[in-house]
């Protein structure tokens, strides 16, 4: 899309992409806007300022949309490291912190998690899962 072309919308896929505005957040919605601004006449120019992204952003977004339609402009997959804490993880983790016979530190169960998992991961991180996961942890106080 060299200088400003219209963007031909059918009324379904305006339709579409109006209700989607309505629906989606963030990034996805930036997207979706700038298609429907481009489609009412704005210059890709106008739309990056409006949008606060660069102009390289807005061409890709319609190239991606006239390719692949509103499943375009959706987020994707990112790389990255992958989560030490998978889904198995955590649920080997949830069953030690179930057992009423045990109570645990988050040291004791970053050791355990560690052996039966080969997973080495920060006590704290283990604080976090577990209030992710809906379980209270409580400090205990020492006595001597």
């Amino acid at each position: 899309m060299s200088k400003h072309q219209q963007l031909p919308l059918t009324d379904d896929q305006r339709q579409q992409l109006e209700r989607r505005l309505t629906q989606a957040t963030g990034r996805e919605r930036r997207r979706v806007e700038a298609v429907l601004l481009y489609h009412q006449g704005h210059s890709t120019s106008q739309i990056a300022t409006t949008l606060q992204v660069s102009i390289n952003s807005i061409y890709h977004w319609l190239h991606r949309f006239q390719a692949e339609g509103l499943a375009g402009l959706q987020d994707r997959p990112r790389s990255g490291r992958p989560r030490k804490a998978d889904d198995h993880y955590r649920q080997l983790l949830a069953d030690l912190v179930q057992d009423p016979s045990r109570q645990w530190t988050a040291e004791e169960l970053r050791q355990t998690m560690a052996e039966r998992t080969g997973v080495l991961i920060c006590h704290s991180y283990v604080r976090k899962l577990l209030k992710q996961m809906g379980f209270a942890y409580c400090w205990t106080s020492v006595t001597a």
